[in-house]
């Protein structure tokens, strides 16, 4: 028995380039939230590791984390045997932060950037969005491959493929566009 590969049809090349497109987006959101502007923000500590439990958990999988005022955070262990383990997470993040025991809960405190520390973080995340551009370029050169590919095969006709095309190029504008926004955002956070 013969297998021959279906037709790929034009729209589910550019449907998945804006999966794949959407992807890096979020990606990037994610990365550059983590960059600390100075200000306390639960997605600070959010995805910190520690032990528990005979296992590697998050932090967020164990305490509730809470902003107290633009330079505090709260975390509150669902279970109070975790706060010494809560403790040496958060200081051995490498975020410069030194929790504080206050009862049942840990405060954490979240001092201001230098002016140095600043432009480190900006230009980390201008680094995040050029590797952010690039892999939008590859996604690019993967779905013009895949279209040039459906060409060749005569799947669709030359003016299709061409209209295809000027629909990819728009959508990797706009991402470049929105990157572009998440970093400008970002700046501003960060020099404001």
């Amino acid at each position: 028995m013969l297998s021959v590969a279906l037709p790929v049809m034009p729209s589910e090349i550019l449907t998945e380039a804006q999966k794949k497109l959407a992807r890096v987006v979020q990606q990037l959101k994610e990365e550059i939230a983590l960059l600390r502007a100075g200000r306390a923000s639960p997605a600070l500590l959010a995805d910190l590791t520690l032990s528990a439990y005979g296992t590697e958990l998050t932090l967020r999988e164990v305490a509730t984390i809470n902003l107290a005022g633009p330079q505090l955070l709260v975390v509150s262990p669902w279970d109070k045997q975790l706060q010494d383990s809560i403790l040496q997470a958060i200081r051995e993040a490498g975020l410069g932060l030194q929790p504080l025991v206050d009862g049942e809960v840990i405060k954490v405190p979240v001092p201001s950037l230098s002016e140095e520390r600043r432009r480190n973080l900006l230009k980390k995340a201008n680094s995040l969005t050029e590797e952010a551009r690039v892999k939008v370029r590859q996604i690019r050169q993967e779905q013009l491959k895949e279209l040039n590919q459906s060409l060749n095969e005569k799947e669709f006709s030359e003016d299709d493929f061409f209209r295809l095309k000027e629909e990819l190029q728009k959508m990797v504008e706009e991402t470049n566009q929105r990157l572009e926004e998440l970093r400008q955002q970002k700046e501003a956070e960060l020099l404001g």
